[in-house]
């Protein structure tokens, strides 16, 4: 699932002639018409390339991407597009701002996502049940009283969705952990405001400077840990993990 916010032929493929010389001369409009062909081929070529450089999110006039993952199924029916698109909605401004990126999207896919380069991941979760205290490089163990958590050293985030939780207030709680992870700073964010303050409700807005400090480094490469994606799949399924049917 994805939101966003923000080909000719050889005409001379039977080779024609001029009698009017002796032996077989290829006519004027032929060779013009197999230059045009050969024109359109190279472009069409590195139209191509082009396709594919966007594929993998590099390069000016490319998406900026954003993943969010939900393998334990904490988001009820219709909940994970919802914020898809709400969470399209911040990023817009920010795409916009930079000037680099062509527009943004945002990826749902409740058991599978790959981040590549500059791109971001989120994982929602059940209240209180953290992936993210498996992500190599913590400094603490996350406080499961919270609304989300972020291990920025490992790029590892996520959100706890509890059950009066909409989608306008998830995608604001999935932003405000991914400005911990994409600027890499711990409670030192919360004095920006905005959806960086430590307390995000429904109605606390965007503000020109979160979105100023993430255009700054959105085209950083950043590490995304996509490790817990693949510890959840197996885990809801395997009666000794501790997320075995949760």
């Amino acid at each position: 699932m994805v939101a966003s916010h923000g080909s000719l032929r050889d005409a001379c493929a039977t080779p024609q002639f001029d009698h009017s010389y002796d032996g077989a001369v290829l006519s004027d409009r032929c060779r013009h018409g197999s230059l045009i062909f050969r024109m359109f081929r190279h472009w069409f070529v590195l139209l191509g390339l082009s396709f594919m450089m966007m594929e993998k999110g590099g390069g000016m006039g490319s998406t900026y991407r954003t993943f969010m993952v939900d393998p334990l199924g904490a988001l009820r029916p219709g909940l994970g597009n919802a914020i898809q698109s709400q969470l399209a909605v911040l990023f817009s401004p920010i795409v916009g701002s930079d000037n680099f990126f062509e527009n943004n999207w945002v990826f749902f896919n409740p058991a599978a996502a790959a981040p590549v380069m500059h791109e971001l991941l989120v994982y929602f979760m059940p209240p209180r049940v953290s992936i993210v205290k498996h992500a190599p490089n913590l400094n603490q163990q996350p406080d499961l009283s919270k609304d989300g958590n972020t291990a920025y050293g490992s790029g590892a985030s996520e959100v706890y969705v509890k059950g009066n939780y909409d989608a306008v207030l998830l995608a604001k709680l999935a932003f405000h952990e991914l400005m911990h992870n994409r600027l890499k700073l711990d409670n030192h964010l919360h004095a920006q405001g905005g959806l960086a303050a430590e307390s995000i409700t429904g109605s606390t807005q965007l503000s020109s400077r979160n979105i100023k400090s993430m255009a700054a480094v959105l085209r950083n490469p950043i590490t995304q840990w996509i490790g817990g994606i693949t510890m959840l799949n197996n885990g809801r399924h395997d009666p000794m993990s501790e997320y075995y049917k949760i």
